[in-house]
């Protein structure tokens, strides 16, 4: 059996090494935003979907018909690969010609980059776990085969640890493309030898211990090695499939909406996309290995006191301390990302422990594996496309959490195994903790939805406007929140509804910077001219004069549309002096075509502020990142860039880049006062040193700090790895 488990094997690892590499491909193309990845996955699991319905297919044809449709299939995958390596930088990643032209339509954008690039391999990969487990009963009936779906989840975990210790740090996605495609001609070898290995087998021998008889028509040969298919004695309870389907569906929606939330509130990087995935196949290997490690008994009060503190967490939100009662505790991002890790993970056990349970004789695995693929094929459409248009805010979590509840408390009270009184007392205890959760998962979208002015939701994320200390007279201001990123906020006082407040103080970089650029310092001032990439609520406008230029880029159309006043919550771009542009799309593609058609912008300054969850975006901080910014800077001009983090040492990056192309520059923090600014980190780069040596700029700036014991690695659009920037 060495050739099924290498093949099923390295099927799996390759199914999850291919996701990570394609979703860092699309992310730059679309923003950067959670919503990408989780477009990714739902491409994933459709694709998984049709690989198992394939698969479905095969087992009900002769073997020989079995084995010439794979392997033809598997021939059609290396044929596009082909193609792809000929017309492309690599064998799965497109190139720059098939960037999308706008910000419109992005999902289905997505689905299609993936179906062409990868489609039919993947197809081909999706359908081997399931077939292949049937041709190894058919081999040998005497044998269960679903220890190799363990097997073939350990290779999928295997490769979502790989994927951030070895093989994104050390190979550029060029290269990880073309090891995946050596790989996946290993693999079709490997399958190869297992269809040689079913075509050797007598072709009624078995049947009788698989539970299977002859139909009329598999008595006739249409050669001499061929039978026809034949027909189970028993079909399987109907509710059994509603089961398998209602179970996976509930898992991957756990799964889905808890990365979102986690990416919401770190950055949307692979190594962090693949925290939640590893810990939801770790499920699958551990149920599917022995269903006794998901005992109830265990992982039912488990879920439901992690749930309990996911929806204590949801209530508290952004706020890192929690007050229950006279007590106080500080919970950080990472206890955060415990909580959310400690939920997913009994939940899983708990539904892929009963899914384990539930499993079907042998010889009907392949309608199992359908079922399971298709629940988690529809936990990826309710969460990628229907859930945005469904809610204002992140519901599909709180949905996800009342559904395992439900399975839960269901699980219990209709365990036959269970004694009458266990079962009796299990299920009420069950069905109590139950309703209590789903009654405060119910109540938290009413208080998440009283608690803000307004709320809009899209592909690219939650928005809120929200009012702090209305009652406190100058200290009155309005927040927008991106999950749980300040986008800005505006004094309400009239007196300083004009003042740059929050990370854009002229106290902060963007302030010294503006002020004392040389075009200011002329006689008479000269007018600046300034691009923006991020727009938030449009803070930095108000440094703008009369005649200054300020041209913001910003990918988000309902930030932009409440930045310039829609609703009446923030007015910084309609009382600022200077002509204001705002370019919808995202900003390195915007700039890439301008810069094509039209030439350099000329900016005087140059101001990077574009954020998703809690970072810049990966696309915006790299070699040709910069490159673009520099063919649209003028002569004399500088960058701001933005880099203040909580999780992410990213002064390396800049100073690495700076490095590489012969730029100067220099680092300003500013405390803040926690009224009119907060806590800032900029960094200031110029082809020049004049500006930056300027007494008022100098005195308020310090040398980037640096990796020890190293310089920090060159990010281009092919290499990136954030493990070693962790704080």
């Amino acid at each position: 059996m060495f050739f099924f488990a290498a093949a099923i094997g390295l099927a799996a690892f390759l199914v999850f090494a291919l996701q990570p590499l394609l979703g860092k491909v699309l992310l730059p193309w679309f923003g950067g935003g959670p919503a990408v990845w989780s477009t990714c996955l739902m491409f994933f699991q459709l694709a998984l979907l049709v690989g198992y319905l394939w698969a479905h297919g095969l087992v009900r044809l002769s073997p020989r018909k079995q084995a010439a449709l794979q392997l033809g299939l598997l021939g059609a995958g290396l044929l596009a690969l082909a193609i792809w390596a000929w017309l492309w930088p690599s064998p799965l990643t497109p190139d720059a010609s098939w960037k999308p032209p706008d910000e419109s339509l992005p999902v289905l954008r997505i689905l299609v980059l993936l179906g062409l690039s990868a489609g039919l391999p993947f197809m081909a990969l999706a359908a081997t776990s399931p077939l292949l487990q049937a041709w190894v009963h058919r081999i040998q009936p005497d044998r269960s085969p679903y220890r190799l779906y363990a097997l073939s989840n350990t290779g999928s975990l295997a490769a979502l640890l790989a994927y951030p210790l070895a093989i994104e740090p050390v190979l550029g996605v060029r290269a990880q493309a073309w090891a995946w495609a050596g790989l996946f001609v290993l693999y079709a070898v490997s399958t190869a030898a297992c269809a040689g290995l079913l075509l050797r087998r007598p072709p009624d021998a078995g049947l009788a211990e698989e539970g299977l008889t002859p139909s009329r028509s598999a008595t006739r040969r249409t050669g001499a090695d061929e039978p026809r298919p034949c027909i189970p004695t028993a079909p399987a309870r109907p509710s059994r499939p509603v089961h398998w389907f209602g179970l996976s569906m509930c898992g991957s929606v756990l799964l889905l909406a808890f990365t979102d939330q986690i990416c919401r509130n770190l950055a949307v990087v692979p190594f962090l996309w693949i925290g939640p995935l590893a810990l939801y196949l770790l499920t699958f290997v551990l149920c599917f290995a022995d269903e006794r490690l998901a005992r109830r008994s265990v992982f039912a009060p488990l879920f439901f006191v992690f749930a309990g503190l996911t929806a204590a967490m949801l209530f508290h939100g952004s706020e890192k301390t929690w007050s229950l009662g006279r007590v106080e505790i500080e919970l950080g991002i990472l206890g955060q990302v415990l909580i959310c890790a400690a939920c997913l993970f009994s939940g899983c056990m708990l539904l892929h422990g009963e899914l384990a349970r539930r499993r079907p004789p042998a010889a009907r695995l392949t309608a199992y594996y359908l079922a399971m693929s298709a629940g988690g094929a529809a936990g990826g459409v309710f969460v990628s496309l229907l859930a945005p248009l469904v809610f204002d805010g992140y519901g599909e979590l709180n949905l996800g959490l009342a559904a395992t509840a439900a399975f839960g408390a269901a699980s219990v009270l209709f365990d036959s195994k269970l004694s009458p009184t266990n079962r009796r007392v299990g299920g009420i205890a069950a069905a109590a903790a139950g309703l209590m959760l789903c009654a405060a998962l119910a109540f938290q979208p009413w208080h998440f939805a009283r608690e803000a002015l307004e709320t809009r939701r899209n592909f690219y994320g939650v928005l809120r406007v929200l009012d702090k200390h209305p009652g406190a007279a100058g200290y009155h201001a309005r927040d927008l929140m991106d999950g749980q990123v300040l986008h800005g906020y505006q004094l309400q006082d009239p007196t300083l509804r004009r003042v740059p407040t929050s990370y854009f103080s002229h106290r902060s970089g963007l302030g010294l910077v503006l002020a004392h650029h040389q075009k200011r310092r002329a006689e008479p001032p000269l007018p600046l001219r300034v691009g923006l990439i991020g727009l938030g609520i449009g803070t930095a406008a108000a440094h703008g004069r009369s005649g200054d230029l300020l041209r913001f880029y910003e990918i988000n159309p309902d930030v932009i549309r409440l930045a310039r006043g829609e609703g009446r919550h923030f007015s910084f771009l309609t009382d600022s002096p200077a002509r204001i542009e705002v370019v919808a799309g995202d900003a390195r593609v915007s700039l890439e075509r301008e810069l094509m058609s039209t030439g350099g912008q000329g900016f005087d300054v140059l101001v990077l502020d574009a954020f998703q969850s809690d970072a810049i975006p990966v696309h915006l901080l790299d070699l040709e990142a910069f490159q673009l910014y520099l063919a649209h800077l003028a002569a004399g001009g500088v960058m701001a860039l933005h880099i203040t983090n909580l999780h992410l040492e990213l002064e390396p990056v800049v100073d690495r880049l700076c490095d590489e192309l012969g730029l100067s520059c220099a680092v300003v923090r500013d405390p803040g006062d926690g009224w009119i600014s907060l806590r800032s980190h900029w960094m200031l780069v110029a082809r020049e040193t004049e500006l930056l040596g300027l007494p008022a700029i100098a005195e308020r700036c310090s040398l980037p700090e640096r990796l020890e014991p190293g310089p920090a690695p060159l990010w281009t659009d092919d290499f990136s790895s954030l493990l070693d920037l962790l704080r």
